[in-house]
């Protein structure tokens, strides 16, 4: 059940990423994740799930969410999501191009 959840999770995070635009610069990521327009505004992400607007989901403490972005044409994008028993570490990863 716990690597399922962690599994949603991670989907969720990379499915909101993906639906970004590719810049080289981050540009304006202020204001929370529903309002950041380039993949760049994620790297470094490090929380417990929120939804895009910054809500805690309570149901989920226990998970830690991180994110890195890297490379340029094109972008890696990986989507690490731990539990606080240590028993799940899932991790997905893609690409987004420019386009």
């Amino acid at each position: 059940m716990i690597q399922a959840q962690a599994r949603a999770i991670a989907t969720g995070y990379m499915d909101e990423i993906l639906l970004r635009k590719h810049d080289q610069d981050a540009g304006d990521c202020t204001g929370g994740r529903g309002n950041w327009a380039s993949i760049r505004c994620y790297d470094g992400l490090n929380e417990s799930p929120t939804d895009q607007f910054g809500n805690a989901i309570a149901a989920l403490n226990d998970y830690q969410v991180a994110v890195s972005v890297s490379g340029n044409a094109p972008a890696g994008i990986t989507v690490n999501v731990s539990h606080a028993s240590g028993s799940v570490n899932y991790s997905l990863q893609s690409q987004r191009g420019a386009y």
